[in-house]
This record gives C-alpha cells, sequence and structure tokens, in this order.
C-alpha cells in the first residue's frame, strides 16, 4: 500500500527529470515537430553585450524565445497536448478537422480565403489587365503565356468540412476571378476546375486528406490540357497523348495537415500517387544556378520531337505535374517558385530559346503572383522586345 501512495510522487519527480534526463542521453521520446515557421535562434552574447551597449533585457528575451522553442521534450509535451485536444475534443487550433480525417488549415480557410473574398470586382479585373498586358509583352517577344490558378480542397471536397468550417461554402472569389480571366479572351487560362470534377466523378481522388495538396494523377490531369494547348500550338498534338501516368496506391500516408495538428499518432490516409509510364529524358542540369532560379535543365542530347523550353513560375503545386513527368516533354525547362523567387530574375536566367511562360498558383498566393507580374511588366517596359535577354544552356 505505501508504495502506491508513492507512485504519484514518484511519476511527477520523473515528468520533472525528464527534459534534463533527456537532454544528458540525448533520448527523444516522439519525433521533431515540421514547423512552418523559424525557431528563435540561440543569442550570441557579443550581440547584447559588447563595449556600446549591455542589453539585459535583450539578451534574456532572446534566450527565453530559444529555450522555450528548444528544451528537450518540447516536442513530446507539443504533441501530448495536441494529442488530448483531438481525442477529446476533436478540435485544433491549426486545422479544421472534418469527418474521416480530412483536414483543412484553419490559416487557408480561417485567415487567406476571407481575404481574397474582400478583393472587389475592379481589382480582379486589374489584375486580369496585368495579365493580358504581360501576355502581350510577351507574345512581342516569341514568349507564350499561360494562366493556371489553382482553388484548395475545401472548393472540391466541400462535404467533408465539418461544422468549424462551414464558412468556407460562402467563398466565391476563386470562381469569380477564373470568370473575369476566361471573359478577358486575350489570356491563355487553363481551366481546372471542369477537369477536376470530372477526375473527382470519375472515382480519382484529387486531394490528399490528411495534406492540403492535390495527388499527383489530378495534377496530371491538369497539367495535360496545357500540354495539349502548347503541343497544339507548336503543331504536335501528338506528343500530349505520349504523356500516360499509372496510378499508385499509397497506404498509411500521413501529410502536412496531419503534422500540424501536431498528435503523438499523425492521422493517416490512403492516397494515391503517379508514375510516369513513358521513357524519362535524358536532362543535363544546369549548375551553377542563376539567380531566381530553383531548378534548369536541358535535353542531353539535341531533341526536335519535343516541345521548346519552357520556364515554370509556380508554387508546391507543380511540384506533383514534375513528379508525373510533365517536363519530359521540352527540350529544356527553367523552374522557379513564388514567394522564394524573384520572377524578372528567372525571366533574365531562363533557357535559350524559351517559349512558354506557365503562371501557375493557388489562391493564397494570387497577391504574390500578382506582385511578381506587375514587376515583369516594369521590367520589360525597359527592354527593347527585339532583344530579349537569354541564358544559354
Amino acid at each position: 500500500m505505501p508504495v502506491f501512495r508513492l507512485l504519484p510522487i514518484v511519476l511527477f519527480v520523473l515528468v520533472l527529470l525528464m527534459p534534463a534526463l533527456s537532454g544528458i542521453t540525448g533520448y527523444t521520446i516522439s519525433p521533431p515537430l515540421a514547423e512552418n515557421r523559424v525557431l528563435t535562434a540561440r543569442p550570441v552574447a557579443t550581440d547584447y553585450f559588447n563595449e556600446e551597449k549591455l542589453d539585459w533585457l535583450g539578451y534574456s528575451t532572446q534566450f527565453n524565445g530559444w529555450f522555450s522553442d528548444g528544451f528537450p521534450t518540447r516536442d513530446f509535451w507539443v504533441r501530448l497536448h495536441g494529442q488530448v485536444q483531438y481525442s477529446l475534443f476533436h478540435d485544433s487550433n491549426r486545422v479544421h478537422i472534418g469527418p474521416e480525417n480530412w483536414l483543412y488549415y484553419r490559416s487557408v480557410l480561417d485567415v487567406e480565403n476571407p481575404s481574397l473574398e474582400r478583393i472587389s470586382q475592379q481589382e480582379r479585373q486589374a489584375m486580369a489587365q496585368r495579365l493580358q498586358q504581360l501576355s502581350a509583352q510577351l507574345a512581342a517577344r516569341g514568349i507564350t503565356l499561360y494562366i493556371l490558378p489553382m482553388a484548395l480542397k475545401d472548393y472540391y471536397y466541400p462535404e467533408f468540412l465539418p461544422a468549424s468550417g462551414k464558412h468556407a461554402l460562402q467563398f466565391r472569389f476563386f470562381d469569380l476571378y477564373m470568370d473575369e480571366l476566361l471573359a478577358n479572351g486575350a489570356i491563355k487560362v487553363i481551366d481546372s476546375r471542369p477537369i477536376l470534377r470530372q477526375a473527382k466523378q470519375s472515382g480519382l481522388k484529387i486531394f490528399h486528406q490528411t495534406d492540403f495538396h492535390w495527388t499527383d494523377p489530378a495534377s496530371a490531369r491538369v497539367f495535360q490540357a496545357l500540354l495539349a494547348a502548347m503541343a497544339e500550338q507548336e503543331q504536335k498534338p501528338a506528343l500530349a497523348n505520349q504523356w500516360q501516368v499509372e496510378t499508385v496506391e499509397m497506404g498509411n500516408w500521413s501529410g502536412g495537415e496531419s503534422n500540424a495538428l501536431p498528435l503523438l499518432w499523425p492521422r493517416t490516409e490512403t492516397t494515391v500517387g503517379a508514375r510516369f509510364t513513358g521513357t524519362p529524358t535524358e536532362f543535363t542540369a544546369q549548375t551553377p544556378l542563376p539567380a531566381g532560379v530553383e531548378s534548369a535543365a536541358v535535353t542531353s542530347t539535341s531533341r526536335e520531337d519535343l516541345l521548346a523550353p519552357v520556364l515554370i513560375f509556380g508554387d508546391s503545386f507543380f511540384d506533383g505535374a514534375e513528379r508525373a513527368g510533365f517536363l519530359n516533354f521540352f527540350q529544356a525547362y527553367t523552374r522557379s517558385r513564388v514567394w522564394t523567387y524573384d520572377l524578372v530574375e528567372a525571366y533574365r536566367n531562363r533557357q535559350s530559346g524559351t517559349r512558354y511562360l506557365v503562371l501557375e498558383n493557388i489562391t493564397g498566393a494570387i497577391y504574390g503572383m500578382d506582385a511578381a507580374v506587375t514587376k515583369l511588366i516594369e521590367e520589360l517596359a525597359t527592354e527593347p522586345a527585339a532583344a530579349p535577354t537569354m541564358v544559354s544552356p
């Protein structure tokens, strides 16, 4: 009996000692957290204490932030808190939790999308007019602009929204924006809406449950429409039909929204990936990479049967198309990423002979893409159309 009375005290002491024991032994009791933020750095004493200043407050504030972000066993306690909140209350301060493990980022449904709803018709028209102006500027330089905006899974899977996320049913920006682009008539737009709706209706899983990205097979369906438009432009229509992908089932898969909960036992799903079934094109990667470029390559041997070089300026949704084999159908490519790289620099350092610029973005990147478009318009206004700047492969 005395042993049982001591048990709570022993457990309490062990809990208190857990951080110290973990720090000394290096043993971790849970996987590290994947956090979409920069953790506070350890303070450097010379930054706060030198001949010019003696900043105890600044040092202690930085130290406190660093310790709070990185003390031993922190990840376990954060996961334990998330697990209790999820298991007992089916709630999270980071994601909306729908039925059957369908997760939706709160930052998207509660912050990003509502801000887009406040964009007026005049602003949408101005965005479309800027794209039209850029398209004309590029056409004068022999480059065709293609626009590929993307909505997220709350748009395509509203049936799994929980009560806390039902306000997403009122969002109208994406349809209004797409209709504005299509009504313009002077912009080449790939409308993903009918493609993805048909794919979903056919039984294809087009978005992950535990991640906010679309599935790779869904990405391939949309980018095949883009490839077909380009192939038609170069009078190589059969090329688009050569892009064949196999849908691959992936079990026990867990994505970013599951990691954001976070839990001791992450939510998993059975989802689908894509495998390119054709013969991969042999590329020679460009090194070193110039400013504004995430990746670039040219075919190892001359391939006139492929499409002219392309510049892709997009976000993580293009990753799916790349994994599915989209880039295998171009003589060369340059890839850059919105928010991370500068479109003007990517344009300056594109591959020689680039004939296409593809702007792909999700709704949350509308502002970033519009800012990049505006900057490129200003750049092209100072560049002679007859002498575009290009980098030879």
